[in-house]
């Protein structure tokens, strides 16, 4: 099922220069916090993915469009370094990433991988909370090693609190949950990840 949204172009270009959107407005805010992170991996040239988003606008509005299916059919991807990659995912590992992300992840990192409401603000202990990992955070700014250190081996010491999970998931585990949160993110972000880590 594919769900689409909606917004003046103006506003849309107004508001990417700002963290979020009000919580009544969780999608709105969602598409900006994509083109912003389009903006800070490419700072020189956001103008030229902010083109690449308007393809295909209709009048004075852009539609966003999400697919909640958590699959990922092959297909090119642009990248702003002028190269194209095939996304594409098997959906038994999807599948299998789902249900260890359903089991243990979501509980602290939402069943959709929306991170807690307050991710940004430390907590009393000076920790923070369990951030997004849908693409609209920062999972996007690490490479798929260090992704995977970090389930493994959990929050570097005085930072959050994620458990370590080495010795009860194995790699080939972890990998599928990468897979399975990556399958999230919007083409942009996934094209801004494959470009700040140089993924070919």
């Amino acid at each position: 099922m594919r769900t689409s949204y909606r917004l003046p172009l103006h506003l849309l270009i107004r508001r990417t220069n700002i963290s979020a959107f009000p919580a009544f407005l969780p999608d709105v805010g969602y598409a900006a916090r994509t083109i912003r992170a389009v903006r800070e991996a490419h700072p020189t040239k956001h103008w030229a993915m902010m083109i690449y988003l308007i393809t295909g606008l209709a009048g004075s509005t852009l539609t966003i469009s999400g697919c909640d299916s958590g699959s990922v059919p092959p297909r090119a991807v642009a990248t702003l370094s002028g190269a194209n990659v095939t996304r594409s995912a098997d959906p038994a590992v999807l599948e299998k990433g789902r249900q260890i992300f359903g089991q243990h992840c979501a509980k602290c990192h939402g069943a959709q991988a929306e991170g807690a409401a307050n991710w940004r603000n430390k907590q009393t202990d000076g920790k923070y909370p369990p951030p997004p990992l849908n693409g609209s955070g920062h999972d996007w700014h690490h490479p798929r090693q260090e992704l995977h250190d970090f389930i493994k081996n959990g929050s570097p010491p005085g930072t959050g609190d994620m458990p370590a999970w080495k010795g009860k998931l194995s790699d080939e585990d972890i990998d599928a949950v990468i897979v399975w949160f990556q399958s999230l993110w919007p083409d942009e972000v996934y094209a801004a990840w494959v470009d700040r880590h140089a993924i070919r």
